[in-house]
């Protein structure tokens, strides 16, 4: 009894420390509060996160986020095929679909631009592959009977494009697994993470600032996700070894897969490789932030 009403005072306290001190910023999270913090890391969706995307965002923009133009021939190529495409014995995409999808150009992989890879079948393209998985984990397509069908919400899905991004977005970041397309093992934490991720670049994504900046203010506030990070290379790799591979896998997830596919980051090179990021001209239009 002495046990349970210890554990209803502890939790007590915890609620009215919360309560009280829950709001204010913690320059540990760059000026965020706790509260603001843990919705968004839960989900950054969320009503009550500080990040989220506009209601409102013009056709114009629109047209410049390459994945969801990608999802979106993707769905009218199936309408156009009667609202059903036919998959091949083994459950692919067939060829000619497969060419088509990728030479549209949104989405490039360099190992086909280079050469070393040429696309006869969908596995031969991660960027394909990509889209029919994420259609799928958004409910926009179905597989039945050797065919990928076109659901209700897809059709309703490309009357509107808005709607339609918040759609591949939740899918792309809750629920799609980021280490699916590279060897770098699980690492989830930037995916679950990768709201603050968000919050960084909209903070201090106006002026050009190298990568590192970045990993070292996410591992600030998250000195767990380094602590349990695991390198693919050796486990028993020097600090500096580490670090240069979680800023790697950092990089890769985060910001040239997830926010290059989006559209949200712009990235170049500055003297001996060093990766520059700011955000994109229509970071704006597309994140807010609610304080």
């Amino acid at each position: 009894m002495e046990n349970k009403n210890n554990l209803e005072e502890i939790e007590k306290f915890q609620d009215e420390y919360m309560e009280k001190y829950g709001d204010e910023p913690i320059s540990q999270f760059e000026g965020l509060s706790a509260n603001q913090m843990t919705y968004l890391v839960e989900d950054f969706f969320d009503e009550n996160s500080p990040i989220k995307i506009y209601k409102e965002i013009s056709q114009e923009v629109l047209d410049t986020i390459p994945l969801l133009q990608l999802v979106k021939y993707y769905l009218n190529l199936i309408v156009s095929e009667g609202g059903s495409l036919k998959l091949t014995a083994a459950g692919y995409i067939p060829p000619k679909q497969v060419k088509e999808i990728y030479e549209t150009g949104f989405i490039v992989d360099p190992y086909v631009e280079s050469g070393e890879i040429k696309i006869n079948k969908e596995l031969d393209s991660m960027v394909v592959e990509l889209v029919k998985l994420l259609s799928f984990i958004c409910k926009i397509t179905v597989e039945e009977k050797g065919k990928i069908i076109i659901t209700d919400l897809g059709k309703e899905l490309l009357k509107n494009e808005r709607d339609l991004l918040e759609v591949i977005l939740k899918g792309y970041t809750k629920e799609f697994n980021w280490s699916y397309f590279d060897l770098c093992g699980e690492n989830q934490d930037f995916q679950s993470h990768v709201g603050y991720i968000v919050y960084l670049l909209k903070k201090f994504g106006r002026k050009k600032l190298p990568m590192n900046l970045y990993t070292k203010k996410f591992i600030t506030a998250f000195p767990a996700a380094f602590e349990d990070f695991i390198s693919v290379e050796n486990e028993n790799i020097s600090l500096e070894e580490k670090e240069k591979d979680f800023e790697f896998v950092m990089y890769l997830r985060a910001f040239e897969r997830f926010l290059g596919y989006f559209n949200l980051v712009d990235v170049s090179l500055k003297g001996n490789n060093v990766i520059m990021i700011t955000k994109s001209n229509i970071f704006d239009s597309v994140i807010e932030f609610t304080k």
